[in-house]
């Protein structure tokens, strides 16, 4: 789906930013001024005037600077360039040339978007110290959906802003709403007929974004304002022009009928024509059209068999109708990081398109082409949504569960007299950690599974061979692969050491990165939490020449949305861990006080995390008398 326009006025600052990180204090750009004025006109369409100014404060800042970047849907929208200019530290100032100014159509997934402009300005001679100034004026002719407008404008806190100014001036029969954070408010006289709000911002060091935080937004200053009255507003103003789009045409009916041959009941049905949607309708990221929010109709999307979410998501509800199943359009946004809705309706709020079906409960993305039926990807789940088709409220896509989505890791390790071992790791995702699998072994493609594992083996510093291959599908919902390395130095220490219960892959599921998110002393924002589980049973075969004095101790953990356990026993000499870990958080988003909650409890699973065996190779009568306590090693 299209965001709305407001992506227009802060790409520039975005661009010069990108692929750099602020730690407190300056940065690498600093925003000189940044000023929006905003002139709303009585049909919701309207004008922002937008000047900037940013200085580069060091190399990195400087390279990133000379080259800004401004977009706009031709038609729809227009953009002027009024300046462009380099000024330099001394104050001379030189104007971008002709030759800097190149305007191309944009490219989404190998398809040209005429409508879709690009404009790129190329700086001269930016320098250290150097500053880049440039004004254009922003027009959109028509909204993006009827009846009303949104805009937000969002100002980064990790780099430095002398001057942040933004005036809104608008008819005063327009029920204008705001979401404002940290923007000094200003009393502005206006005309006859019309009103006029202003807000400022400056900060003079920059603040360290908070690893895995989400929701970042209500923290972030920003003026956020629209002109619909609520959610249901917004949900009903993009059903009124989608709802067409998803007509019944003969041509869905028959593609419906084939689909579902031989096919009986709802469920299996539904099922039929999500799958052939996300097989075959390529997906296109935004496909900008005749209306940023608008989809296609089902005519243009089987003709394409492309296009973005918002034409998958109509074809889908089409082919439904045609057997009988209703459905929804589902507005959404999809990422990782926002799980709450603004104080008042916005509408560009929302870059996703999804489906819901009563009857049957669900919530379908078939964008997702590697999501089985019933499977929402990570970006779609708890999130707040508008299904628009009879409006009635916001409601929320299903949480993070540790039954649903969790990986099942089975690996044996049987280690020879030499310290060469062979260790084969089964990993079985299920849910979301299934979808993950199943994009981790297609990045791969079948014919290069056993170079990436040997490559793998080598990275790790471990010497042998190694192969991938692919298990067999017992679910619809499980993807699972076997990693079987043969690895010639894997005990290097003959006479006595430790051994981890460690696989040969942790696989979509990485405990000991989630674990990493608690270790800040505290947060000051929200942050990503959402439930998972993971299940491991670790078998080590040792030779008859390496004898076990030590293994750890049972670990039961059971506190609030967190359990562990695992369970270690010897047969022979056979070695094996049963550990069971799930998260269960009611969200995908945790606060500060949650974070608090679970640090202490999260610290005790790391621990728990790093049972190692104790070894001795060689005589048996000293490694029996090392566990019976005649040496400094623990026994059980």
């Amino acid at each position: 789906m299209n965001k709305s326009a407001f992506r227009v006025a802060t790409l520039a600052l975005l661009s010069a930013l990108s692929g750099h990180s602020f730690a407190e204090g300056q940065g690498h750009v600093r925003v000189v001024w940044e000023k929006h004025d905003v002139v709303i006109n009585a049909d919701h369409t309207y004008t922002d005037t937008v000047d900037l100014k940013f200085q580069a404060v060091d190399q990195g800042g400087a390279s990133s600077l000379g080259q800004q970047y401004l977009s706009y849907q031709r038609g729809r929208q227009a953009l002027d360039i009024l300046a462009a200019e380099t000024v330099h530290a001394d104050g001379s100032v030189v104007a971008v040339p002709e030759q800097g100014f190149k305007t191309q159509d944009g490219m989404l997934g190998g398809v040209s978007m005429p409508e879709n402009q690009l404009i790129q300005i190329t700086f001269p001679r930016v320098s250290p110290g150097d500053a880049v100034h440039y004004r254009y004026r922003f027009t959109r002719k028509e909204t993006d959906l009827p009846n009303g407008m949104s805009m937000q404008l969002g100002f980064d806190d990790a780099v430095v802003h002398d001057n942040v100014s933004v005036r809104i001036d608008y008819p005063a029969e327009l029920a204008l709403q705001t979401d404002v954070v940290a923007m000094q408010p200003h009393q502005e006289s206006a005309e006859p007929g019309r009103k006029r709000i202003s807000f400022s911002y400056a900060n003079k060091t920059t603040v360290t974004r908070e690893g895995g935080e989400t929701d970042g937004w209500q923290q972030t200053p920003h003026v956020y304002l629209t002109t619909f009255a609520d959610w249901k507003a917004v949900a009903d103003a993009y059903q009124s022009r989608a709802n067409e789009k998803a007509a019944v045409t003969p041509e869905v009916q028959k593609l419906a009928d084939d689909i579902t041959s031989g096919v009986t009941g709802q469920r299996q049905q539904a099922s039929a024509l999500y799958d052939w949607v996300r097989r075959n309708i390529r997906y296109i990221a935004v496909y900008v059209g005749a209306g940023g929010m608008v989809p296609h109709d089902t005519a243009t999307i089987l003709a394409n068999h492309y296009g973005d979410c918002k034409d998958h998501a109509t074809l889908l509800e089409a082919l439904l109708r045609a057997k009988g199943i209703e459905s929804s359009q589902v507005l959404i946004t999809a990422d990782t990081r926002t799980y709450k809705l603004p104080s008042v309706p916005v509408a560009g709020w929302f870059n996703h398109d999804i489906n819901y079906v009563p009857s049957l409960g669900l919530f379908l993305d078939s964008t997702a082409d590697l999501a089985p039926f019933g499977v929402l990807p990570e970006t779609d789940l708890s999130k707040p949504v508008l299904i628009t088709r009879d409006f009635n409220g916001v409601r929320n896509t299903p949480v993070g569960s540790p039954l649903r989505d969790r990986v099942v890791r089975r690996t044996t390790i049987k280690i020879a007299p030499d310290g060469s071992a062979t260790r084969a790791t089964d990993i079985i995702g299920f849910g979301i950690a299934g979808m993950t699998n199943r994009q981790f072994l297609d990045s791969i493609g079948g014919d290069k599974l056993h170079e990436w594992a040997s490559r793998n083996l080598a990275e790790s510093g471990m010497e042998g061979d190694a192969n991938l291959e692919l298990l067999p599908q017992t679910h619809a919902d499980e993807s699972g692969y076997r990693l079987t390395q043969h690895i010639a130095n894997y005990v290097d220490q003959p006479e006595a050491g430790t051994l981890g219960f460690v696989s040969a892959r942790e696989g979509p599921i990485s405990l000991g990165n989630i674990l990493t998110r608690f270790q800040l002393p505290q947060r000051t924002r929200n942050f990503a939490c959402s439930g998972f589980g993971v299940d491991d049973e670790v078998q080590i075969e040792l030779p008859n020449t390496m004898h076990v004095v030590y293994l750890p101790r049972d670990v039961e953990i059971q506190r609030d949305a967190v359990s562990m356990s695992a369970r270690y026993s010897q047969t022979g000499n056979t070695v094996k861990l049963v550990r069971h870990f799930a998260l269960d958080t009611p969200g995908a988003s945790c606060s500060p006080a949650e974070f608090a909650a679970l640090k202490p409890v999260m610290k005790d699973v790391e621990r728990a995390t790093h049972g190692r065996l104790v070894y001795v190779s060689g005589d048996a009568a000293a490694a029996e008398a090392m566990r019976s306590g005649k040496s400094a090693v623990a026994s059980r």
